[in-house]
C-alpha cells in the first residue's frame, strides 16, 4: 500500500490499497511530481507476464493510468526542472539469452517517447540542467558496466569510463560537479 502523511505525522491516509491491486502486482516503486501535487507510481505483474502499469495518483486518491505495458517498466523519474521523465524498458531476452533494456526520455506525462540508448542499460540520473541523463551500459569486450552520457534525443553520447571496473549504481551531483557510483562493495567519486 501507499499511504501519505503531513510531515509532523499527521493526516495518514491511504492513497493506494492493496484491495485496490490485482493479486501478483507489487508496487515496484513511486515518485513524487516535481510540484508535490501527485505521485507516480510504477506497478509490476509477478504472475502472468510481468506487465507494467504507470498510474498518476493524486493526493486526494484520484487515480489515473497513464501508461501500460506489455513490457518491464523501471525507475521512472522527473528531470531536475520537472518538465521531462525518463524510464527504462525491458524488453524480452533474445534467442543469445542477454537481456535489453531500453532507456527512454519523455514528457511529463510519458507521452512523446524518445529513445536514448538500449543495451544493458543498469542505472541511470538527471544531470543537473536536465539536458541529459548519466547512465551504466555493459561493455561486452571488458565484461563490465560503463558510465555513459547522453542528450535526451540519443544524438551525442560520451563514454565517460572505460575500465575493469563494473559500475552498479550511480548519482549525479546536484551541482552538475560529479558522480558517485558504486563498484566492487566501494563507492567513488568523478568530475
Amino acid at each position: 500500500e501507499i499511504w501519505v502523511m503531513n510531515r509532523n505525522g499527521s493526516n495518514q491516509h491511504p492513497l493506494l490499497e492493496i484491495d485496490e491491486i490485482n493479486e501478483g502486482t507489487v508496487i515496484r516503486n513511486f515518485i513524487w511530481s516535481p510540484d508535490s501535487d501527485y505521485i507516480i507510481v510504477l506497478l509490476t505483474s509477478m504472475w502472468l507476464d510481468n506487465s507494467s502499469e504507470i498510474q498518476r495518483i493524486s493526493l486526494s486518491g484520484h487515480k489515473t493510468k497513464i501508461l501500460s505495458s506489455d513490457l518491464v517498466l523501471q525507475n521512472p523519474s522527473y528531470s531536475p526542472d520537472g518538465t521531462r521523465t525518463a524510464f527504462i524498458i525491458q524488453f524480452p531476452n533474445p534467442p543469445e539469452g542477454s537481456p535489453m533494456f531500453r532507456l527512454y526520455s519523455a514528457n511529463t506525462d510519458f507521452s512523446d517517447t524518445v529513445l536514448i540508448d538500449k543495451g544493458l542499460i543498469g542505472d541511470f540520473d538527471w544531470m543537473n540542467d536536465s539536458e541529459g541523463v548519466v547512465y551504466t551500459l555493459y561493455d561486452r569486450a571488458n565484461e563490465n558496466n560503463d558510465i555513459w552520457k547522453s542528450t535526451l534525443n540519443g544524438t551525442e553520447k560520451i563514454r565517460f569510463s572505460e575500465t575493469m571496473e563494473d559500475v552498479g549504481t550511480l548519482s549525479c551531483s546536484g551541482d552538475g560537479n560529479y558522480i558517485a557510483y558504486s563498484g566492487n562493495n566501494a563507492v567513488y567519486i568523478t568530475p
